[in-house]
């Protein structure tokens, strides 16, 4: 076999194999400034987040309805970094919990799409209210 179709047949292949399924997605590093823990929880009433999520400890909340698994935010999700929170609000099929996955029988998140009703102010807010979760 040529060297020079040797070549392109691995580089194929490779460009193959990192487009994968993450390939949607361009991973990328921002700073986010601090935000409102208060107004993230307002935003997480106003966003229907508890729709689907609740919050430990917090009795106020409404009850969520869904009939999918959902995580129950609390001290493990404080503990998160602010860039994993925050595509976890802006693409939360990036990463999909193998329960869901079942109950869903593969398909991605159930999570609504946020990106055009959200704004970034509650965005910013949404993860300080995650990670104040802990008891900061």
């Amino acid at each position: 076999m040529p060297r020079k179709l040797l070549f392109t047949i691995l580089i194929l292949s490779a460009s193959l194999a990192w487009a994968g399924p993450e390939a949607e997605y361009e991973k990328v590093s921002f700073v986010l400034p601090n935000g409102d823990a208060e107004a993230g929880r307002e935003a997480f009433v106003a966003l229907s987040c508890t729709t689907c999520h609740a919050v430990e400890g917090d009795t106020e909340l409404p009850r969520p309805v869904a009939s999918i698994p959902v995580p129950v935010l609390g001290k493990e999700h404080a503990k998160v970094g602010p860039g994993k929170i925050a595509s976890s609000i802006v693409a939360p099929s990036h990463i999909v919990s193998e329960e869901v996955q079942k109950k869903t029988e593969g398909e991605l998140s159930p999570m609504a799409d946020l990106t055009e009703s959200m704004t970034v102010r509650q965005l910013i807010d949404l993860v300080a209210y995650v990670r104040s979760l802990d008891g900061r």
